[in-house]
């Protein structure tokens, strides 16, 4: 069991891991030209916001709106991108004080390319305070052309309907701030539906058009007509399933798929501390390639006790990268047909964090909880989806949270 202070994301500006829980890649987005789209043209060259609201005015006028997402924390955001897009966070192009996310669309890029920008575990952002009257954000752009469209997603982690809305830049080579209202939603998309908790975000640049590669910059996304705290949720304490460490317990770890590996070593950043290590070590490893954990007799451990509220596992990971996508599958250990698996991201390099895994929120397979199965047997897949060489992944506490 490790003692340790838990790294959340730069999230929410500085306190600190698909489908997501993992970057979700969003080929679901309309690429509908007759979308409406609100567009503010006022070109912005204020420095990048580092407090939880905008500036106030030098007279002092209290702020009207919350900047969720800039550049300037010591952790900075975790970005995910997909359909080919390349994202990073460099210096402004303009301002070598500042930071921005870079955002490039190659010549692979789909139309569909874009970014998942998370603060917070689960590649989410704080909730946001969307309402039938607070309806609209805006974020600054760099773009290399006037007329591109820019997609902007909102998406509930805990499952539902995203929405999304378009605006599209009039200034090339200069920053500007656009305004998206997402009553405004791309056409033949789901409408804003206040009732959701919507708290993952995703960016799409130069959207409907194939990778040219041109490059876009962003900074300041910002929560209009509301001031708010944009501190993330807290990890939920849990109960340990597996922290691999009572002398009186067998630990077994079974790797499946070509070039897994997979035993109990100590941690390589506390040696009295002991967890498992699951690696893949051939360049055709496969993508789904992982390990069974258990404590019993045909890889099984003692039934965990999932309810249809109970459904959140937790546990320490260490990988050698951000960015690596984890996927826990727990199971019936009589009938592998009864299951439910989900995933988690990491945030950091080469250290631990805690991952949450929201069993009510399954992916990539939508099978979801049945109470009237048992579930006693639990699998881990570092990098999934990834075929070849990746290592070490390290995992230790695994625990159903409270």
């Amino acid at each position: 069991m490790r003692v340790l202070s838990l790294l959340l994301l730069g999230a929410c500006t500085g306190d600190t891991t698909k489908d997501t829980d993992t970057a979700d890649v969003d080929t679901d987005a309309d690429t509908d030209a007759d979308a409406d789209a609100d567009t503010d043209t006022d070109a912005d060259t204020d420095t990048t916001e580092t407090a939880d609201t905008s500036d106030t005015s030098d007279t002092g006028t209290p702020p009207t709106d919350t900047v969720v997402i800039d550049f300037e924390a010591k952790i900075p955001p975790v970005m995910f991108p997909f359909g080919d897009e390349i994202a990073s966070v460099v210096a402004d192009p303009t301002d070598s004080t500042n930071t921005v996310a870079e955002l490039v669309k190659p010549k692979t890029a789909q139309t569909w390319a874009g970014t998942t920008i998370a603060t917070c575990l689960g590649d989410t952002t704080v909730p946001l305070p969307l309402t039938a009257k607070q309806t609209r954000m805006s974020l600054r752009i760099w773009s290399p052309d006037a007329g591109a469209d820019v997609l902007l997603k909102l998406e509930p982690s805990g499952g539902g309907t995203a929405v999304e809305t378009l605006s599209t830049t009039k200034t090339a080579k200069a920053w500007e701030t656009l305004e998206f209202d997402f009553t405004q939603h791309v056409k033949g998309t789901p409408a804003l539906d206040v009732a959701q908790t919507y708290d993952r975000l995703v960016v799409f640049p130069g959207f409907g058009t194939t990778g040219t590669a041109k490059t876009y910059y962003i900074d300041d996304i910002t929560f209009l007509d509301a001031v708010f705290d944009v501190e993330c949720p807290k990890i939920p304490k849990a109960d340990v399933l597996l922290d691999f460490d009572d002398a009186g317990t067998t630990y077994t770890v079974t790797p499946f798929g070509g070039g897994v590996t997979g035993s109990v070593v100590a941690d390589p950043d506390d040696a009295a501390n002991t967890v498992v290590t699951v690696d893949k070590t051939l360049v055709d490893s496969p993508e789904w390639g992982g390990a069974t954990l258990s404590t019993l007799a045909n890889d099984s451990v003692p039934a965990i006790p999932l309810t249809a509220t109970r459904l959140i596992i937790t546990a320490q990971v260490r990988s050698p990268a951000s960015g690596v996508q984890w996927l826990l599958k727990v199971e019936d250990q009589n009938d592998a047909g009864r299951f439910i698996e989900t995933t988690a991201t990491t945030s950091g390099a080469n250290t631990w964090e805690t991952l949450v895994f929201d069993l009510g929120n399954p992916n990539p397979n939508a099978q979801g909880f049945n109470d009237t199965y048992t579930y006693d047997r639990i699998s881990v897949f570092p990098n999934f989806g990834t075929i070849g060489v990746s290592g070490p992944h390290y995992v230790d506490d695994i625990g159903l949270a409270q």
